[in-house]
This record gives C-alpha cells, sequence and structure tokens, in this order.
C-alpha cells in the first residue's frame, strides 16, 4: 500500500496538443512544460497555505516534482495520514485481541484520555470497558481547493501557448 497522496490535473486535448507539437518547434513544448511546472508548484504552495496545522509536519512533507519527459507535475504527500485530514474519518472501536499469544502478555489497547494521559487497557468481561472510542473526525480538505483553485490558470496558460503556435 502506498503512503502517499497524490492529485493529477488532466487538461482536454492536451494529448493531441503534445502529438501536434512534435510537428512543431520545440519552443511551444517548452512554454507549456513551463505552464504545467508552474501550476503544480502554485498548487503545491496553496496546498501548504491551506492544511490544517497541528504540528507542522503535513505542511513540511507537501513536495511537488516536475517529469518533463511525460510534461506532468505532481504534487503529493508522504505522511501517513494525509488522507485522514483531507477526507476526514468515521468514528471507530478499538477493541484489544482477546487472547495473548503463546507465552506472552494479554494484548492491550491504547487509550488517551481527555488531558493527554495514555493508558493501555485490557479486554475486559464487563460492557463497555476495555474498549477504546475513536471519535469521528471531519474532513478538512487542503489539496482538493487547491487544486480546483490552479486548475483554471494551468488552462488558460496552455489555451494561450496553443493559441500563439504557429499554424
Amino acid at each position: 500500500m502506498s503512503r502517499s497522496m497524490r492529485m493529477s490535473v488532466e487538461v482536454e486535448g492536451l494529448d493531441e496538443a503534445l502529438r501536434h507539437l512534435k510537428a512543431y518547434d520545440t519552443k511551444s513544448t517548452e512554454k507549456i512544460s513551463e505552464a504545467i511546472r508552474l501550476g503544480g508548484q502554485n498548487i503545491g504552495k496553496e496546498a501548504r497555505s491551506r492544511v490544517p496545522r497541528r504540528s507542522g509536519k503535513l505542511r513540511k512533507s507537501i513536495r511537488t516534482r516536475f517529469d518533463s519527459t511525460a510534461i506532468t507535475s505532481t504534487v503529493r504527500t508522504n505522511v501517513p495520514y494525509a488522507h485522514l485530514v483531507e477526507f476526514g474519518a468515521a468514528a471507530a472501536t478499538v477493541r484489544p485481541r482477546s487472547r495473548a499469544r503463546k507465552g506472552g502478555k494479554p494484548k492491550l489497547a491504547l487509550r488517551i484520555d481527555g488531558r493527554g494521559f495514555r493508558r493501555f487497557v485490557h479486554k475486559s468481561s464487563k460492557p463497555g470497558k476495555g474498549v477504546v472510542h475513536i471519535p469521528a473526525r471531519p474532513a478538512r480538505p487542503y489539496m482538493t481547493p487547491a487544486y480546483q483553485s490552479g486548475k483554471p490558470r494551468i488552462e488558460n496558460d496552455i489555451k494561450k501557448v496553443l493559441r500563439e503556435m504557429p499554424k
């Protein structure tokens, strides 16, 4: 399972335009490449400015990469909880395993109380005991709004280059 979150911009007609570019000059190809590279950087900056900040780790992990051979720009993060911040998470109940492995200690579940103390709870026969309830976490999108705000500019920059292309 990949531990990263990626989004891509697809511009309608770009593939066809790139096929036609082979017949034209390299200047047009460079201009389109530059528009896509700058668009990816702008989306990355926008995502970094929109991300909710708790420790700052998620914001620092947002990276952009431009691939000149495929003419693609990628904005990604490798923080394993990025998708939980972007899309939210449903409430969950965690129970310790019912029994330990051979010769081992009984399994525990981690519970963090309201004051931030970490405690481990054992499996219990009493109802509601030995269970950790994790509340639902609402979505706090940062990548999708950044993508939606940057996409029109990228499309307009590419259309401008295509209009200026020699025929």
